[in-house]
C-alpha cells in the first residue's frame, strides 16, 4: 500500500470548502489519510479513531466530497485529483462491488456513480448510512475513555463549595432535564459561561459537543464548576461528568450535588482503607527483618 497521501490546494481553496464546518474539513483530511489506494474508506473507522459526528459525514456527502454506498463505505470523489500514486505500489481496493458502480470522469478527475441520479442515490443510501455510522453518544463514550480515570480520581477532591452555583440552585428540586435538545438561548448562555471561565472562545467542535448535553444551564453550571474547582479547563472532562450523572439518572441540581458528595465519601473511604493496609514493600521489608506482620 502506498504510504503518501496528497491534497490538491486548488480544491480546498474554494468557497465550497471554506463554507464547510471545521469538523467536516478535518474529517475530509482524515478520510483522505486513512482511505485505501483507490480512495475507499469505511467512515466508522475514522470516527472511532479520531472522533466526530455522522452529521459531518453527511455534509461531505451532500457537498459531493464523498460518494456513499449501501454497505456504509464511501469513496472520496476527488481522490484521483488529489493523489498521483505510483501504479506499481498501488494496492487494489477490497471494495470491488462498490468500485464496479463507479465511472471516472477524466475531464473533472472525479468519481461518478454509473447511470444514477445523485438525489436518488442519496435517498436510497441514507437509511443504511445511518445504521452503519456510530451515534454521537457512542462516539463520546469511546473518545473520552482516556479522561474517565482522571475524572474518577478527581471526583474525590471536589470542593463542596463549588463556584458560580447559588444556594437557590443547589436546593432547587425542579426537574431541569426535560428538553430533548439544547435550545439556542441555553447554548449561548453555556458558551458564555465557558468562555469566561476558560478565557478563550469555544471552538465549533466544542459547540457540537455542548449541544448534546441533555441538561439545563443550572446543572451544566454545576458540572462546569466542579471541573474548574479541579483546575481542569477541558470540555471533554465536563462532558464525562455529565455522562456519569446521566447514567446515574441524576435529574436535578440537588441530585447532582448529592451524587458528588456520595462519590467523594466513597472514594475517601476507599483511600483510607488503602492507606491503612500495608503495602507489598512493607511486607517484604518485615519478612527480611524477621518482624511480625
Amino acid at each position: 500500500m502506498a504510504r503518501k497521501r496528497m491534497f490538491d490546494s486548488a480544491l480546498i481553496n474554494q468557497d465550497n470548502f471554506y463554507d464547510l464546518p471545521m469538523e467536516a474539513k478535518a474529517l475530509y483530511f482524515l478520510l483522505g489519510m486513512e482511505a485505501d489506494d483507490e480512495g475507499f474508506i469505511n467512515p466508522k473507522k475514522v470516527l472511532r479513531l479520531y472522533g466526530g459526528t455522522e452529521d459531518s459525514i453527511k455534509i461531505l456527502i451532500l457537498k459531493n466530497y464523498l460518494i456513499p454506498f449501501k454497505s456504509g463505505v464511501v469513496v472520496i470523489t476527488d481522490w484521483k485529483r488529489n493523489n498521483y500514486l505510483d501504479k506499481n505500489k498501488v494496492k487494489e481496493t477490497i471494495y470491488v462491488e462498490e468500485k464496479s458502480q463507479l465511472d471516472f470522469d477524466s475531464k473533472s478527475e472525479k468519481y461518478l456513480l454509473k447511470n444514477s441520479d445523485k438525489t436518488e442515490s442519496l435517498t436510497e443510501v441514507k437509511p443504511k448510512l445511518n445504521e452503519s455510522l456510530p451515534r454521537i453518544e457512542e462516539n463520546r463514550v469511546e473518545e473520552y475513555r482516556v479522561v474517565e480515570n482522571s475524572i474518577t480520581n478527581n471526583y474525590s477532591t471536589i470542593d463542596s463549595n463549588v463556584s458560580n452555583v447559588t444556594e437557590a440552585e443547589i436546593v432547587s428540586d425542579e426537574k431541569v432535564t426535560n428538553q430533548k435538545e439544547m435550545n439556542i438561548e441555553t447554548l449561548q448562555s453555556v458558551c458564555k459561561v465557558l468562555e469566561k471561565e476558560f478565557g478563550r472562545p469555544i471552538t465549533p467542535i466544542e459547540t457540537e459537543i455542548i449541544k448534546t448535553w441533555d441538561y439545563s444551564i443550572e446543572i451544566i453550571k454545576l458540572a462546569i464548576a466542579e471541573s474548574i474547582s479541579n483546575g481542569i479547563f477541558y470540555i471533554k472532562y465536563i462532558d464525562k461528568i455529565l455522562y456519569h450523572w446521566k447514567r446515574a439518572n441524576v435529574r436535578t441540581v440537588a441530585e447532582a450535588k448529592n451524587y458528588s458528595q456520595r462519590f467523594r465519601q466513597r472514594k475517601g473511604e476507599e483511600k483510607n482503607k488503602s492507606d491503612s493496609k500495608p503495602s507489598k514493600w512493607d511486607e517484604v521489608r518485615k519478612k527480611v527483618r524477621g518482624e511480625q506482620l
